[in-house]
């Protein structure tokens, strides 16, 4: 079955649209975990916190081989623009799971049927000067969503 399936889509019957669910790095010292790998023997030492994978590589700005997220296609997808069912958030409702409803059309403006992962990443707010805040990542994965699109249409996500 492996088999057949690489044949489909190496002869276009199926559109790959799958998404590295990891960040490749360029050199092993790219990773948040390389500066402390090894510094005693027997023994790991965990500094990186939250800052590991992709959020390392943001955080840091440091530009990955291939990105957490990355993947590949035959068809081609454009976004429209991001639609909010609010546009402030306070922390009196921060716990409410409904919160945020956030939609996006995506249109598969390519030649050929095809899916899409939809991503949607967010960033912590900014501190008020003074203010201590817990360290986050410059952003995060929240949310996602695989749709299938057909050639030429659109769906909103």
């Amino acid at each position: 079955a492996g088999g057949l399936a690489v044949a489909d889509l190496l002869f276009g019957a199926v559109c790959p649209s799958g998404k590295l669910a990891e960040t490749f790095p360029v050199t092993a010292a790219d990773c948040a975990s390389d500066a402390h790998f090894a510094s005693h023997p027997r023994q790991l030492v965990y500094r990186e916190g939250l800052n590991v994978g992709y959020r390392h590589f943001v955080t840091n700005g440091i530009r990955p081989l291939f990105p957490f997220g990355h993947g590949l296609s035959y068809t081609n997808f454009e976004y429209g623009e991001l639609k909010l069912n609010k546009t402030c958030i306070t922390i009196s409702n921060a716990s409410d799971p409904h919160v945020l409803s956030v939609e996006v059309e995506v249109r598969n403006c390519g030649g050929c049927d095809g899916a899409e992962v939809v991503q949607l990443y967010v960033a912590p707010p900014r501190a008020a000067p003074g203010e201590s805040r817990v360290f986050r990542p410059a952003r995060e994965l929240r949310a996602f969503e695989k749709v299938r699109i057909p050639c030429g249409e659109a769906r909103i996500v």
